[in-house]
């Protein structure tokens, strides 16, 4: 079972690109499929993770909404809106000076003081 999840996600993987949209990270352990406009935790919560991959893969077609990135891109784009490697935002807004580089250091200082 482990071998032919594992192929799958490399089939799929090869599927979308073989690399990360972002960095160009092209080991696939560290590559995941990443919803464009969000809402993947709903999603594997409602296909659950393995039927979510099935799902992908019996379409046998890149799907429209999806792109493969590193799990680092991934998180860095899910947690703070934007990629350190590009600076480009998903869903940061511009003018929110929280979702900023700058502001990293006076949080964390925050953080320390609670």
């Amino acid at each position: 079972m482990r071998i032919r999840k594992r192929q799958q996600r490399q089939w799929l993987i090869a599927l979308y690109g073989g690399k990360c949209e972002c960095c160009g990270e092209t080991r696939w352990e560290f590559l995941a499929i990443d919803h464009l406009d969000g809402g993947g935790s709903q999603e594997r919560k409602r296909f659950g993770t393995t039927a979510y991959y099935k799902h992908l893969a019996d379409a046998g077609r890149r799907l429209p909404g999806y792109r493969l990135l590193c799990h680092n891109c991934n998180a860095s784009l899910g947690m703070y809106g934007y990629s350190p490697h590009t600076k480009k935002s998903s869903i940061a807004d511009p003018s929110d000076a929280g979702m900023l580089d700058a502001s990293a250091p006076a949080v964390m200082a925050d953080f320390a003081r609670t």
